[in-house]
């Protein structure tokens, strides 16, 4: 089992320096306070805790308590890089714009940004061969 960590946009980083911003200028703040309960709650552990675990057959992608996915990894398709913030409803597991996505079954595709690519895409290809990488 190989474990990746997902790397992070300083734009990711905003909404608690925001958050931070409303509390220092105002720390009785009802509206600061339940902001601050509200992201300490649902976006910290996002950005804490994202990363992506190979097993014998699947790929675990988990990014706070809010969402985790499981990929088997004979049905990867493609994997192409990408720098899209908007991606066309497919599920987006990237804290970063400049991402990887992966395209899975027969139409499905999740972006994912792990810290450390050069290690991450042959561990990929070491588990599926057959996985197309023109698009790299």
């Amino acid at each position: 089992m190989k474990k990746f960590t997902s790397k992070i946009h300083w734009f990711c980083l905003l909404p608690s320096i925001i958050v931070l911003a409303v509390i220092f200028i105002d720390p009785k703040s009802i509206f600061a306070i339940i902001i601050g309960t509200l992201f300490m709650v649902l976006l910290l552990p996002a950005l804490l805790n994202a990363n992506y675990i190979f097993s014998s057959d699947l790929l675990s992608i988990k990014s706070g308590f809010l969402f985790s996915s499981k990929i088997k990894l004979s049905s990867i398709k493609r994997i192409k890089r990408s720098t899209q913030w908007i991606n066309n409803g497919n599920i987006r597991a990237a804290l970063s714009p400049y991402c990887l996505e992966i395209v899975y079954n027969s139409y499905d595709s999740i972006f994912i940004s792990p810290k450390n690519e050069k290690e991450f895409i042959p561990e990929l290809l070491n588990t599926n061969p057959n996985i197309d990488t023109n698009e790299l």
